[in-house]
């Protein structure tokens, strides 16, 4: 599973807290980018599952005052001391926009910005080895929908692709391999 730090300005969000080991791998990269704890703003849950929302207690623990985001129809399935902001298509969260992904869970979401191209797209899409994939078929919940939101994704044509499982963001061929995806 992957967490990713995204910065604007001094300004994060961490997208999914991973595990409840995951806070030294998460500061890290807050430290890589010049930035701490203090910075954090925002934390953005892809979806639901575990692998994704484990360590929000512990990233709670270290950051006062961040909104935690989710997709509303995953919110009464996360566990959280904090309140939950409720976000979907329309909305917008460190100047990306949220876009619902439904399929891999009913309220997955996934963070889109114009400007770069970079989509963040939890388990919407994984990777194998430099290749785009669509959601696990084995974790996900209504296959159908899952392919409806990676025909979604497509029409974004992004430059880059981040997603929960299989290695580091993609940015060869991503806007191609995404509507070869949607295609099939």
């Amino acid at each position: 599973m992957s967490a990713y730090v995204l910065l604007r300005g001094r300004e994060a969000a961490v997208v999914d807290t991973g595990t409840s080991d995951s806070n030294a791998a998460i500061a890290d990269g807050l430290g890589m980018l010049g930035t701490s704890w203090a910075d954090v703003r925002h934390i953005v849950l892809t979806h639901r599952h575990r692998d994704h929302v484990g360590g929000l207690s512990d990233l709670l623990a270290e950051v006062s005052g961040a909104t935690v985001y989710a997709g509303e129809a995953d919110l009464d399935r996360v566990q959280s001391s904090a309140e939950l902001t409720a976000v979907g298509d329309g909305d917008e969260v460190l100047g990306m926009g949220v876009i619902n992904t439904p399929g891999h869970t009913s309220g997955s979401i996934s963070l889109f910005d114009v400007e770069t191209g970079i989509l963040v797209a939890g388990d919407a899409l994984n990777g194998d080895d430099g290749q785009l994939t669509g959601a696990d078929p084995r974790y996900s919940s209504d296959l159908e929908v899952a392919q409806e939101s990676v025909a979604k994704l497509a029409a974004l044509e992004p430059t880059i692709a981040a997603f929960g499982h299989g290695g580091p963001p993609i940015d060869t061929d991503v806007s191609a391999q995404l509507a070869a995806l949607a295609a099939s």
